[in-house]
């Protein structure tokens, strides 16, 4: 079975976003932000994320960087930021999200500055719903990225469809490698799509429940991304799943990111109160 590369879709064709959203759990839209927005963006995340700005981040930026070395990882900027949060909030991300969703009940769930460094590691195959401590969760993800994107550039891959559960069931499928040479075998069971041809104002979206990882990246510069998670309707906060039919490698990771995520996105809130929260606020769009 051959690995996929979508076109990026025109951002006015909101049914066939919504379409590969429904069918894939993912999609990519070409040039959905102006070029001097994400020149704007990324002034803010390097002076966010400068070493200066970052010695008192919260306790999941070590945690994350513990599974991968090479990555450089800052997690909840816009609490930090007067024009990420407005941004985010009622900019043209939070544009777009009521447009596709057409729902304003659409909340900022995190952000993250998300950068890989030349030889960083690849990032194991995972669904984000099982590092969110939320029970019911709907949540969509954006990638941005801030630089070219190609295949030396640990390019998103995605495997088709929204799982809707925990559906690594054995340790070796963590390894992003091996879900590649399961492909390149033709035993791969689901379809797989890479996104190897992307630039700044370009954006990916995923389902929580998509499948994704990324491999190793080899090129001489780094790869910068901003990720967005948006959450919509209502869910409980859960600080444990069990995830009885996954690996134990998984299991560990998604307890650990689950109780950061707890104490970084949902402070005050206690097991089975209601999300949102304070902390995760509603989008301001009208």
């Amino acid at each position: 079975m051959r690995i996929r590369r979508p076109e990026l879709l025109d951002p006015g064709d909101l049914a066939s976003a919504r379409s590969s959203l429904r069918d894939g759990g993912h999609l990519g839209l070409r040039g959905l932000f102006p070029r001097a927005e994400i020149a704007q963006l990324r002034r803010q995340l390097e002076h966010l994320t400068a070493p200066a700005a970052s010695a008192s981040s919260a306790g999941m930026d070590q945690e994350v960087g513990a599974y991968g070395a090479g990555w450089s990882f800052r997690e909840q900027l816009w609490r930090r930021s007067g024009w990420l949060e407005g941004w985010l909030l009622e900019g043209p991300p939070a544009i777009w999200m009521q447009r596709l969703l057409n729902r304003h009940d659409i909340w900022l769930l995190r952000d993250q500055a998300y950068f890989k460094l030349p030889g960083g590691e690849p990032t194991p195959w995972h669904q984000d719903g099982t590092f969110i401590p939320v029970d019911g969760l709907q949540s969509l993800t954006l990638w941005i990225p801030l630089t070219q994107v190609n295949a030396d550039a640990s390019p998103m891959h995605y495997i088709d469809g929204s799982q809707r559960s925990c559906a690594l069931q054995v340790e070796d499928q963590l390894s992003f490698e091996a879900g590649l040479q399961e492909q390149a075998a033709g035993s791969a069971l689901l379809p797989m799509a890479v996104y190897d041809r992307l630039g700044p104002g370009d954006c990916l979206m995923h389902d929580t429940w998509t499948l994704h990882g990324s491999p190793r990246h080899t090129a001489a510069q780094p790869r910068l991304a901003y990720v967005v998670v948006y959450g919509y309707g209502d869910g409980q906060l859960a600080d444990h799943h069990a995830l009885t039919g996954c690996g134990r490698l998984l299991r560990d990771q998604a307890a650990l990111l689950r109780r950061a995520n707890q104490r970084s996105c949902f402070a005050g809130l206690l097991t089975g109160d209601a999300v949102p929260g304070l902390a995760t606020p509603y989008l301001r769009v009208v």
